[in-house]
């Protein structure tokens, strides 16, 4: 049914969520600002390989006229995201005593 595309999306997020968890942990360990950029390029390069097998599996699994609706929302979704992030983000590190900048 997917034509092989699920591995190819089950290996794009597994390398994206190896890199942003080390991220995670390792950047409190070790102040390594080469690391940290070698596991940001691991992290866009597992979404991006995962980027482009979600709609193909969406284009096969469901039907033409439901698969472009589903596309168009998650084609909002995708433009969207970068500005919620963006406003969630600031508004978690201009809190006062959050912790979340040292």
């Amino acid at each position: 049914m997917y034509n092989g595309r699920k591995g190819t999306l089950y290996s794009g997020l597994g390398l994206a969520l190896v890199a942003v968890s080390g991220n995670i942990v390792f950047t409190s360990l070790f102040k390594n600002f080469e690391l940290l950029l070698l596991r940001r390029f691991l992290a866009g390069l597992g979404a991006g390989i995962a980027l482009p097998a979600v709609p193909a599996i969406i284009s096969d699994y469901f039907h033409e006229l439901h698969a472009r609706k589903m596309l168009l929302s998650i084609g909002g979704v995708y433009s969207l995201w970068p500005g919620i992030v963006l406003v969630i983000c600031g508004f978690l590190t201009n809190r006062p005593k959050s912790g979340f900048c040292a």
